[in-house]
């Protein structure tokens, strides 16, 4: 599909986008205002939640039973399947936010700079779940885990909090070695990094089976830290204790939903 094509059913994640800058921009206005940003950040952040919401809603239509593939030059894809986890994952955001705002240990801070991370990893999300090539699927991963990291060690004067960060960002930073390894030898194999491609190239036969399985263990084992799958959740327990409290209900619903999605679509395409 052609960029006019794609960017027509982008405009989910752009309107996430164009809502990150706003806020930036209040939070910049707040602070030379030297005034408080909590009600202006939860109404902003809301809203567009519920505009994003609506143009995901209306997504249906468009793309049909059967999906639109090839957006962005085969970076992601557009379906039902994407379109029920992003609802999924919009509307559980919007829930966090409502309890954020009852939170009194991250009121006591400014709310611009969370909301802003919470509507970044947002975005991360819901590229995982729409991605059909290996490049996307990393950045994506990343993007909903860097902003983990910041959104678990948001309260930096205290130390659980700082600890529960910590430990975060060093399973993360190893689970996305793993992951990056198993990635490097499935395009070793196949020269290729779109799922579809891997599929073809598997479907034809010729490929050593021990290596794709050893690449398929790998990458698995790599997303499985990401999102806390069993053996790969020892992690969790130190980690949630210490992020604060919203943090902990969010890190344990919506990037769990947004790996079973992506975990899914890539045995599904690449291997189904």
């Amino acid at each position: 599909m052609d960029l006019l094509g794609s960017v027509q059913l982008f405009w989910p994640e752009i309107v996430l986008s164009i809502g990150i800058l706003l806020l930036l921009f209040i939070q910049m206005i707040r602070r030379a205002q030297r005034r408080g940003d909590q009600a202006d950040a939860f109404l902003v952040t809301l809203g567009i939640l519920i505009v994003t919401l609506v143009f995901v809603r209306f997504q249906y239509p468009a793309v049909g039973l059967e999906g639109v593939k090839g957006l962005f030059g085969g970076m992601i894809a557009n379906d039902p399947f994407a379109i029920f986890f992003k609802m999924l994952l919009i509307l559980s955001t919007i829930v966090v936010v409502g309890i954020t705002f009852t939170s009194r240990a991250l009121c006591a801070r400014r709310m611009g700079e969370y909301v802003v991370v919470m509507l970044a990893m947002l975005v991360g999300m819901m590229l995982m779940v729409s991605a059909t090539n290996l490049l996307m699927i990393f950045l994506s991963v990343e993007l909903t885990g860097i902003a983990s990291y910041i959104l678990a060690g948001y309260l930096r004067d205290e130390p659980r909090s700082n600890e529960a960060a910590l430990k975060y960002v060093i399973y993360g930073a190893f689970s996305t070695g793993i992951m990056l390894f198993g990635f490097s030898l499935l395009y070793g194999l196949t020269g290729t990094l779109d799922l579809y491609g891997l599929h073809t190239v598997f479907a034809a036969g010729g490929v050593d089976r021990l290596t794709i399985f050893v690449a398929l263990l790998l990458v698995l084992a790599g997303i499985g830290y990401k999102i806390a799958f069993v053996p790969f959740h020892f992690w969790v327990p130190d980690v949630y204790e210490g992020a604060p409290i919203p943090v902990g209900a969010y890190l344990s619903i919506a990037p769990k939903a947004a790996g079973v999605a992506l975990f899914l679509r890539f045995l599904v395409t690449a291997f189904g």
